[in-house]
């Protein structure tokens, strides 16, 4: 059985959350990466466009609590399936544009999944406001990998 999600760290810059799911690297990687399993799996998003290549451009968007809301940016890295990077911008514009890196380690029990989404400086409001979310997603996520592997 995988070990519990850990607490997110955050460092000035930066949220950090870790977990391990008992799926494969290579499932995990497609998870987050296919337009149509995301569309499964990330609330807040029914609907995607993923160029996955280096420099190409991925956008989510969909309603969630009534309002219509996006994100968008360009892979910066891609060692598949290893590693996953994307600038992250949202479509309200009050924050900067940040960076999310996703990296899969293969373990006995499936993957260990480390999430660092780094770029907030000084603005700890929204390094604080990513706390919930990124732990919202991870959680999705890993519900998400145990239906389908059932």
């Amino acid at each position: 059985m995988p070990t519990p999600q850990t607490t997110p760290r955050t460092t000035e810059d930066a949220v950090i959350v870790e977990l391990e799911l008992a799926s494969q690297p290579e499932t995990v990687f497609a998870a987050l990466t296919d337009p149509e399993q995301l569309s499964e799996w990330w609330d807040g998003a029914d609907q995607w466009e993923v160029d996955l290549r280096h420099g190409g451009q991925w956008r989510g968007w969909g309603e969630c609590q009534g309002k219509v809301s996006a994100v968008h940016g360009e892979y910066v890295e891609i060692q598949e399936p290893k590693v996953l990077a994307y600038t992250w911008i949202t479509d309200h514009g009050h924050e900067p544009a940040s960076l999310v890196r996703w990296e899969l380690q293969p373990t006995d029990l499936g993957t260990r999944v480390k999430l660092t989404h780094s770029g907030f400086g000084a603005n700890e409001q929204t390094r604080k406001g990513y706390v919930a979310g990124w732990q919202e997603v991870m959680r999705d996520l890993r519900q998400y990998l145990r239906m389908v592997s059932s």
